[in-house]
């Protein structure tokens, strides 16, 4: 078997500098760009004290060549640290790709031409706390600053401390947007608020541990849709739950769930997986008993909310400002499928209730925005069974004659309307931009004005849609501006 040498460890003056380094950084993994090898003591220090991977790049082929050949000796060479002979700025790294851009040359380097120095550094600097950390010399520092001053960089800032200057990307990227609920947002919109992402489109990144198959539920399954949130991409997959970086494709962690499916999942057959939503402070996971409190970090669980009554059970949850809107599933004997038959308020940070309300009927369709929760009140059979001989043809079955739409104060639960409908709804949607609440099936749609509940129009379809296709789309609406997909 090949043995490696152990690498030294780094002198105290290269060690602080790295936790320096470490210490700007918001991401402490991921990956570094480093820009001259230097002596190669810093680089050891950043092998030592951070978890970064090492991305060396370096003009001098022999010192290359050394610096590798050093580096596989102690077993680190294509595990942890990569070199490539070339002037750094000749090489097109994608955007977004390092956690840290620094050099190893710790005396002042030659910038060249500082605009072109600062676009290039920035460019490739990850959102939400990326850092480039250099030590330059003052007057180079004056050049970085009036170059900067004049690139405008969005969310950019440039600080010295030390004779570090160290420019960082804090934040989103400008335009971006998060998908928090599984339809998008509270309200089924089924539509991204990014205004960053448009033709023409480039691949970022592909493949990789986020590729493998077992991260995810076959497609058959209906599992939940993917999150996003802060540049972290969420997948649920059999028996666990990944976050994945949305810039390389790193995984960032990942946590082991049991078997199991939430109550209220909609699937063609054998559905799977857990309702969840994420917010920029917390992931709300509910396996059907209790509510898992994550940390978007790590993972890490914060913290276990339970509803009121040991029997309910967790629907699908939605997020809006500090409450929690759960409907509570429960099952009595006459039921063939539990139903939806409470909804609570919850204080998202400590699960205290704020508010609640029953139903016999059910709560089967939520949608909220613009501080109102509208909710479809009545039960309606083959609504979240897959492949149910109960629904006839993507309708699911009424088995009260009372059908009702109703409009509440999403913060106090106090009505502010209600109407009647006699068609059965399996899908509920509101636009808040034209305060439009949207029900529809398969066969129709209705537009009601979201403030009178008012209904404005009516639509009217007998086609098959997709033929062979699962019922379960052909009642889904996206709502695009001012218009309906």
């Amino acid at each position: 078997a090949l043995t490696h040498k152990a690498l030294p460890g780094a002198d105290e003056s290269n060690v602080a500098i790295a936790k320096s380094l470490k210490s700007t950084a918001s991401m402490k993994d991921g990956y570094c760009l480093v820009f001259g090898i230097g002596d190669g003591e810093l680089i050891d220090a950043l092998i030592q004290e951070t978890k970064y991977r090492l991305i060396i790049v370096d003009p001098d082929e022999s010192r290359v060549a050394s610096f590798r050949q050093r580096m596989d000796e102690h077993g680190l060479y294509g595990r942890r640290v990569v070199a490539r002979a070339a002037e750094p700025q000749s090489l097109q790294f994608p955007p977004y790709l390092a956690s840290l851009v620094t050099s190893g040359d710790t005396s002042s380097r030659d910038i060249g031409d500082p605009e072109t120095f600062v676009l290039s550094v920035f460019d490739v600097l990850r959102p939400y706390g990326g850092a480039a950390c250099f030590p330059l010399s003052q007057s180079q520092h004056d050049r970085i600053t009036a170059a900067f001053r004049v690139s405008e960089l969005p969310n950019a800032k440039l600080v010295r401390n030390n004779g570090i200057t160290s420019m960082t990307r804090p934040g989103a990227l400008p335009g971006s947007g998060d998908w928090t609920h599984e339809f998008g947002d509270p309200a089924n919109t089924l539509m991204s608020a990014d205004k960053l992402v448009k033709s023409p489109l480039g691949l970022l990144w592909f493949g990789g541990p986020s590729a493998d198959g077992s991260l995810y539920y076959d497609r058959h399954q209906w599992a939940p849709s993917m999150a996003v949130i802060e540049g972290r991409m969420l997948i649920q997959g059999p028996n666990k739950f990944t976050a994945v970086d949305v810039y390389t494709g790193r995984i960032l962690w990942q946590r082991e769930l049991p078997d199991g499916i939430s109550p209220g999942r909609r699937s063609n057959w054998g559905g799977a997986g857990y309702h969840y939503v994420v917010a920029k402070d917390a992931i709300y996971l509910t396996l059907p008993e209790k509510c898992l409190k994550l940390s978007p970090e790590s993972g890490e669980l914060l913290a276990e909310l339970r509803l009121p009554e040991k029997a309910l059970r967790w629907g699908r949850t939605r997020l809006w400002k500090d409450l929690l809107i759960v409907p509570a599933f429960s099952k009595s004997e006459e039921d063939k499928e539990a139903q939806p038959r409470a909804i609570f308020a919850l204080n998202r940070h400590t699960g205290a209730e704020v508010w609640s309300k029953q139903s016999e009927l059910g709560f089967p369709l939520i949608a909220i925005g613009n501080d109102v929760m509208y909710c479809y009140e009545g039960k309606l059979i083959g609504l979240y069974e897959g492949n149910s001989k109960l629904r006839r043809g993507g309708v699911p079955v009424p088995i009260s004659d009372d059908l009702m739409l109703k409009a509440c104060n999403v913060l106090t639960g106090k009505e502010i309307w209600n109407k009647s409908t006699k068609e059965p709804a399996s899908w509920l949607s509101f636009s808040e931009d034209y305060d439009v609440v949207l029900m529809s099936n398969r066969n129709g749609m209705e537009a009601v004005d979201g403030t009178s509940g008012q209904t404005l129009w009516t639509k009217k379809a007998t086609g098959q849609g997709f033929k062979g296709h699962p019922e379960n789309y052909w009642d889904k609406l996206i709502i695009w501006k001012d218009q309906l997909l």
